[in-house]
């Protein structure tokens, strides 16, 4: 038995040098040309590093469940990534997220070097991408308590609420679990209204009734395609109990653990040793009634909107 573990190890740290190798700009023409893409294809699959898919309209909950996975000892991901929106050989011209694979933990960033995120571009599936991009996170990142847990964690996952409104699309380039946060148009027009009066900014209800309801039918296309595999996790649930929603995501992305996670999770495992920037780490969860800060004319509007919405099967 000792000696048929040590062959499957052997086999084992030969593949990976021999994937690895195949990286290196002396190697990369050779195995272009020889790559056998049936072989190569199974052996990513079965060793994708990436647990699911997050998405959502912005400000519906994203950030909040990206720290909550972050919480995990075992799980390390940076900002949004964005590659399913594109074909990995012009992701080069996603932007921002292209360059946000460079930034360092003060942004959130993946936290690699411009040499290997061009060694991303060199990949030939979805798969291949995210196994590349586990090996090569956080290599680059200035903070050694956060590099350490980018390089020790098993697993990512691809947080990108851009996605939803190619959602139907989206699905189809990756068999992995999506989850997708959701607000009611009620809560998501709140805080859509309150950004505005922060920054200033002139706001379109109808605009954003059109926007809304593109995504829900989007989810809804994605919902039938993807069956059981796509969970849609509503604020209100998410926030009122943290612990029964996690565990929840935790059994459709396969993590069998008794780990809690809560937001003192993360703040121990990640968020205390990020400098404080763009992204804002709460200590707490709270949830404001969204019509409290509604007129009557907006709430008419939105009770619309929410007659026109699909019915949504997979909620939590």
């Amino acid at each position: 038995m000792n000696i048929a573990g040590k062959l499957v190890r052997e086999s084992r740290r030969v593949q990976e040098q021999i994937v690895e190798k195949s990286y290196t700009s002396k190697y990369l023409v050779v195995r272009n040309l020889l790559r056998s893409s049936t072989l190569d294809d199974e052996y990513y699959r079965k060793n994708c590093a990436i647990l699911c898919v997050v998405t959502g309209i912005e400000h519906s909950g994203t950030t909040l469940l990206s720290q909550l996975l972050n919480g995990h000892p075992r799980i390390a991901s940076g900002s949004e990534l964005g590659i399913l929106l594109s074909d990995i050989y012009n992701f080069s011209s996603q932007h921002p997220f292209f360059e946000w694979l460079v930034d360092d933990e003060r942004r959130m960033g993946w936290g690699i070097n411009r040499k290997d995120r061009d060694r991303l571009l060199t990949t030939h599936s979805f798969d291949e991408f995210y196994w590349l991009l586990n090996k090569l996170k956080g290599t680059s990142l200035s903070n050694p308590v956060v590099q350490n847990k980018f390089r020790v964690s098993d697993f990512l996952y691809d947080k990108t609420p851009r996605y939803v409104f190619s959602l139907s699309k989206v699905v189809r380039k990756i068999d992995v679990p999506f989850v997708v946060t959701l607000k009611t148009p009620y809560e998501q027009f709140a805080s859509v209204k309150k950004r505005a009066e922060i920054f200033n900014r002139k706001l379109d209800i109808d605009a954003f009734s059109q926007s809304y309801l593109k995504a829900m039918r989007e989810i809804e296309s994605a919902e039938t395609y993807c069956g059981d595999r796509l969970l849609i996790v509503p604020y209100k649930i998410l926030t009122g109990d943290v612990v029964a929603a996690m565990e929840r995501i935790k059994k459709l992305i396969g993590l069998d653990d008794d780990y809690e996670l809560n937001l003192e999770r993360y703040n121990e495992e990640y968020g205390k040793h990020v400098k404080p920037g763009r992204f804002f780490v709460k200590d707490k969860i709270f949830y404001n009634d969204p019509m409290e800060k509604l007129t009557d004319s907006e709430i008419k509007r939105l009770t619309e909107v929410e007659r026109q919405m699909p019915r949504l099967r997979n909620c939590l």
